[in-house]
């Protein structure tokens, strides 16, 4: 028997006419699938641009599905007098409709099929600190598992990547919960636990570092938009303390190389950088302020129309290990 493909949302453009997915009647031409995927995704998105990046064809395909839409319907679905588009009175009632059409039409897609039958793109975001330890067994095991899906990772902060979920650029965020935007649906994967590392060329093992003493050191910081920053010089401000910062970077591998170059100490996760740890080249420094522990999520919003999304996130719980450094 023959299984259907669950479209992620995009999927290649093929030879084959649209006459097959039509949906709707009643005596008048018939809608299809691709017209209002096609007008959802302009709308949602703003653009038919953008549109056209989300389902992978041409802006010229967009506006032609979007003109027969309107015209199978009799309405004018966008206000197109200005430079951006919007919805039109009418546009705002298909949009509704179109929300509800398109989540039944993948619900009744997956009848009878399973989750290999998944296809199209699958716009990832992630942390460096997963890139450089479980990213690459994650997405080998996606791919082999989900053939169909074309996983495409973008490695950025949580901060950014939180802005690209919020504007639909991504689909499924991994990275620090306290940067996540709270009403993202998410799925906890791990708690890491940081500690204030140096270079043993600074000769700070050995004895426990005060608060003054660490204030005073030579620090390579986060950049400030980090939840995890802002909390580390909240606490130290309580403290009456400011930290002698000298390099502020987003990056975490060249944070780490920094502090191996003895340029400074730095608040790394322990995971991550065990192999530095156990090599000699970082050291950790005993201090009276113990770095908070980061809780790493999934994250994914609540309409999405594509399952894909929750179901990565449910992959990535059985293929999180931040001691697995590439």
């Amino acid at each position: 028997m023959d299984t259907k493909k669950v479209d992620t949302g995009a999927v290649p453009e093929t030879a084959a006419t649209e006459s097959d997915d039509r949906v709707s009647g009643l005596g008048r031409s018939l809608l299809s699938i691709k017209q209002i995927e096609a007008f959802y995704w302009s709308a949602l998105l703003g653009s038919f641009v953008a549109a056209s990046r989300r389902l992978n064809t041409t802006q010229s395909n967009i506006s032609k599905r979007i003109q027969e839409l309107e015209t199978t319907l009799g309405i004018l679905a966008f206000d197109r007098s200005r430079r951006s588009i919007r919805l039109t009175q009418k546009g705002e009632e298909a949009m509704q409709l179109s929300e509800t059409l398109l989540k039944a039409h993948m619900r009744l897609s997956s009848v009878g099929s399973t989750a290999s039958h998944l296809t199209g793109r699958f716009r990832l975001g992630t942390t460096e600190a997963v890139a450089l330890t479980w990213l690459s067994q994650y997405l080998s095991a996606t791919t082999s598992k989900y053939p169909g899906v074309i996983p495409e990772p973008r490695i950025a902060t949580t901060q950014e990547l939180n802005l690209a979920l919020q504007r639909r650029e991504i689909d499924l965020l991994i990275g620090t919960a306290a940067d996540i935007d709270p009403g993202f649906a998410t799925v906890t994967l791990a708690h890491i636990e940081r500690a204030v590392m140096a270079s043993p060329k600074l000769g700070l093992s050995g004895r426990r570092l005060t608060l003054e003493e660490l204030a005073q050191a030579p620090t390579i910081s986060q950049t400030s938009d980090s939840a995890s920053q802002r909390r580390m010089l909240r606490r130290m401000s309580d403290l009456g303390l400011e930290p002698n910062v000298v390099i502020s970077c987003a990056s975490l591998s060249t944070r780490a190389r920094m502090a191996i170059a003895g340029i400074g100490i730095a608040y790394l996760p322990r995971d991550v950088f065990s192999a530095d740890l156990a090599a000699g080249r970082l050291e950790i420094v005993d201090t009276d302020l113990e770095p908070m522990p980061l809780h790493y999520v999934a994250a994914h919003r609540n309409d999405a129309i594509s399952p894909v999304a929750a179901i990565f996130a449910q992959v990535a719980t059985e293929y999180c290990n931040f001691r697995t450094a590439i």
